[in-house]
């Protein structure tokens, strides 16, 4: 239960608070803050809040979600956005993997995978808005 309101306080925070990332004022549609629902690999469900931002050529995620703080780089690949990411805090710190994004009516689609494990989870994303 700790964890939990932990999360929760830290989510609750980003859409309180001032946020760095820019919201898509560039026009690129990855850019920006998500709310984000997804079931892993492992098939645990997670929800929470996902910042996209652009650096140069590549992309910066941070996931601020249940169980776990996650970050991530990534760079397009015509109209998807394939990145690799790592859990840094949480549950299963150090574990790895990869996800898969594209953009489909104004939501943020998305497959991931964790190494080691066989088969994707799924993730989808909602503007804040």
């Amino acid at each position: 239960m700790g964890i939990g309101l932990v999360v929760f306080a830290i989510v609750l925070g980003l859409f309180i608070a001032p946020n760095p990332a820019d919201l898509d004022d560039d026009g690129d549609p990855f850019t920006g803050r998500w709310l984000v629902n997804g079931i892993d690999p492992l098939g645990v469900e997670y929800s929470g809040a996902l910042t996209v931002s652009e650096v140069g050529s590549e992309y910066e995620l941070t996931w601020i979600v249940t169980g776990f703080v996650r970050t991530g780089s990534g760079e397009l690949d015509g109209e998807r956005l394939d990145v690799t990411w790592e859990v840094v805090e949480g549950i299963g710190p150090a574990r790895t993997g990869t996800g898969s994004y594209v953009i489909e009516d104004n939501t943020l689609q998305g497959t991931v995978t964790i190494d080691g494990t066989e088969g994707f989870g799924t993730e989808e994303g909602f503007p804040p808005r």
